[in-house]
């Protein structure tokens, strides 16, 4: 992948809803982290929106219910900590701190074993 040399590289973190209207269907979300090009965070932001818009979509499940897929929220815009190319195993692109780890660990059902 040949890269304009004007634009850095950027990783969004973005968080998508399924919904559906089957009284019993349990909401489900989707953290993504997404890797793009651009001159400046701004225009990284405007991308990860236009992304996450361009990502939504619906789609019949097996038992024939509509599942709508959409996009919820930016979460997070960063330049990303690998600038080389191409990416490749162990290649640190993203990072974020956080205070509360047993919130953290709540939420993340797989620090637990458990599957979704």
């Amino acid at each position: 992948m040949q890269t304009d040399k004007s634009t850095q590289c950027y990783s969004a973190v973005l968080i998508f809803e399924s919904s559906c209207p089957a009284p019993d269907y349990d909401r489900l979300y989707e953290e993504q982290l997404v890797l793009l090009r651009a001159t400046s965070i701004e225009e990284a932001r405007e991308k990860a929106n236009a992304y996450g818009k361009q990502a939504e979509h619906s789609y019949e499940n097996g038992y024939g219910e509509t599942i709508t897929i959409s996009f919820k929220q930016l979460v997070d815009v960063q330049q990303s900590l690998y600038e080389g190319e191409p990416i490749s195993t162990g290649s640190e692109v993203y990072s974020r701190y956080f205070r509360d780890y047993s919130a953290y660990e709540h939420f993340e059902t797989l620090l637990k074993g458990q599957q979704l």
